[in-house]
């Protein structure tokens, strides 16, 4: 049940990784149906304070849900350890789950094989936003706001990763995104009027 995980320039993991690890758990479900999501990938921030950046970070992140289905109970466990010994874990404890759960009258089949279209949503250049390039952002809104005699205020959020979802019925998905968010307030020294 061990995934091998490579790692190179891209956050998350690669297609062929997610598959596997998603195949090592469905073959392993005593369920009448299941269904497994991965996600992984990266996270960072910066935020600023008082016309200063007061904290940034960032955080490797690895997640699996897995959602068991006997007749029309239904359970889902989720655990962010990818180990043979923790995922076999968290799929019993969702057919256990799912065997008591009570059951769920809209509940609707797993999905099977699916054409999608190919999305392109991964941007190496947001996926490489370290904690240097934040702050040169976050810099240059900060001197905006001095010059203007304001105080600034903000956050920057930058995500990369992939996601997978397979079924028990043979669906298999996988993407990868990326994304960032920024935002910032200005207000007057006296706190009186704002803006962003």
């Amino acid at each position: 049940m061990a995934v091998d995980i490579q790692t190179d320039s891209l956050r998350g993991l690669r297609e062929a990784e997610a598959r596997s690890l998603c195949d090592s758990i469905l073959v392993r479900s005593q369920a009448d149906h299941v269904r497994v999501r991965v996600s992984a990938g990266w996270r960072g921030h910066t935020r600023v304070a008082i016309n200063r950046i007061t904290s940034a970070g960032s955080v490797d992140s690895v997640s699996v849900g897995i959602t068991s289905v006997f007749g029309k109970r239904v359970a889902s466990v989720a655990t962010n350890r990818i180990d043979a010994a923790a995922l076999l874990d968290a799929l019993r404890r969702s057919e256990a789950l799912a065997r008591l759960a009570p059951e769920d009258p809209e509940y609707l089949p797993e999905l099977g094989p699916q054409d999608y279209a190919p999305a392109a949503g991964y941007y190496t250049a947001t996926s490489t936003l370290a904690t240097a390039a934040r702050a040169k952002a976050a810099a240059l809104a900060i001197g905006a706001a001095r010059e203007a005699g304001l105080v600034a205020a903000g956050y920057i959020d930058v995500r990369a990763g992939s996601e997978a979802v397979a079924t028990s019925n043979g669906l298999f998905a996988f993407n990868r995104r990326t994304g960032v968010a920024a935002t910032f307030t200005v207000r007057t020294p006296d706190g009186r009027s704002s803006g962003w």
